[in-house]
């Protein structure tokens, strides 16, 4: 069965999203900071008369966060039923791939512990993709935390 998947890159990694798991992708906008929220979420940005929360995705994977550019873009998933913004540094299109061979174990052949994010790592071409798990972004301490921090911000 073939994959339909929004392709992105962070950093060196390319990385994607089901194109069923992606609501919308936005231009990177001005993102209000969240006091007191997790260091990965960057702040909050106003979709549509909502408050919807904006991950740093470089910095939820721990890799070195980089100064923002025109060529970033806000990918809004929903995650436990809740819109939520991921920064990634580009948006390379939308691909359907058909995964061929093995599995790929991402530990071993990315060099990152990211078993956690990482649904599947698939070949295109003679690319490694990792597929993140949307549902894997917020541990459920990390959601609890951030409402917190959005429900004070609100206030």
């Amino acid at each position: 069965m073939n994959l339909v998947l929004v392709n992105f890159s962070l950093g060196p990694h390319r990385c994607a999203l089901s194109v069923s798991d992606v609501t919308e992708v936005l231009r990177i906008v001005a993102v209000t900071p969240l006091p007191q929220a997790p260091a990965f979420v960057e702040g909050v940005i106003n979709l549509r008369g909502h408050l919807t929360p904006v991950i740093d995705m470089r910095k939820r994977l721990g890799l070195v966060p980089g100064p923002y550019s025109f060529a970033n873009r806000i990918i809004i998933i929903k995650i436990r039923g809740h819109a939520v913004g991921l920064i990634v540094d580009q948006v390379s299109g939308v691909r359907e791939i058909e995964p061929v061979g093995e599995s790929i174990d991402p530990s071993e052949s990315l060099g990152l512990d990211l078993h956690h994010n990482v649904s599947r790592v698939v070949r295109e071409g003679d690319d490694i993709v990792m597929v993140l798990d949307p549902a894997t972004i917020f541990t459920e301490e990390e959601h609890g935390a951030f409402n917190e921090a959005a429900a004070k911000a609100r206030r």
